[in-house]
């Protein structure tokens, strides 16, 4: 048995996530301790593993061999084929959407567009984050509705996105978008686009195979790797990245553009 542990935060367990079909093939007992947020989503994808929640005690007697989950890239992701030839397409979920949740936003018009504009981390979370005043230009200019959907203690955030914009970021009422994953991932379900920038929604909505443009700073993460606008793990997602200027200026542009005209 291999026990692969899960590191960093809950957008690398996602990621590193779509190695787990990979290593399927060669390894079938494997026991996996991921983020307790994702277990419905993991044990769903991934009937066959033995999922443990991060912190619990596992007997060490019980497994033979141990990896952290961001090391199986070394194995399975040595040259851009190995993403073009994974066993991962996307993730699948299915679990019941309450109607609490799912009738605020079916009264939404027009296109629905998940947002997300902060990262919490505590490395290159000011260039890699948008301020209320680069989101509202977003919101601006078209008529679709936009879902907030970022995590985070973020309330001050949205007053100012609201007041500098005519077209409203939408909040779901009761949603816990900070722990609730499960419904998070309904929510993105329902979305026919999701807008974001390099965090944990850039991951879970890319890896549920959804329609996602990512906004990327000019020195991006590498695992977005260079010159590309297309993810190499992410089948459905585009990569908007800043020129050199170093500003949101051309990202904003980029995106006005696109949803001026995006159609019904």
């Amino acid at each position: 048995t291999l026990l692969v542990y899960g590191e960093q935060g809950l957008g690398d367990q996602i990621f590193y996530g779509t190695l787990l079909p990979d290593l399927l093939k060669v390894q079938k007992n494997i026991y996996c301790k991921i983020d307790h947020r994702l277990h419905n989503l993991f044990k769903e994808n991934f009937p066959s593993i033995k999922f443990f929640k991060q912190n619990e005690q596992i007997d060490k007697n019980s497994y033979e061999k141990y990896i952290s989950i961001g090391s199986l890239s070394k194995f399975y992701r040595k040259h851009t084929n190995d993403y073009m030839n994974s066993e991962f397409k996307q993730y699948s979920f299915s679990q019941n959407f309450p109607e609490i949740y799912k009738r605020q936003i079916r009264k939404l018009p027009n296109l629905k567009i998940g947002l997300s504009w902060h990262t919490f981390a505590p490395k290159n979370s000011v260039k890699r984050s948008l301020s209320p005043s680069q989101v509202s230009r977003i919101l601006s200019n078209n008529s679709n509705s936009f879902i907030n959907l970022q995590y985070g203690e973020v309330s001050n955030s949205i007053t100012e996105i609201n007041q500098l914009s005519k077209n409203k970021l939408f909040t779901i009422n009761n949603l816990d978008l900070t722990n609730d994953i499960d419904n998070v991932i309904n929510v993105i379900k329902n979305c026919d686009l999701i807008i974001t920038i390099d965090n944990t929604l850039a991951h879970l909505a890319s890896a549920l195979g959804k329609n996602v443009w990512i906004i990327l700073p000019y020195s991006a993460d590498a695992r977005w790797m260079e010159n590309i606008t297309c993810s190499l793990t992410y089948q459905n997602t585009i990569l908007i990245r800043q020129d050199q200027s170093c500003t949101w200026e051309n990202v904003i542009k980029i995106i006005e553009l696109a949803l001026s005209k995006e159609k019904l």
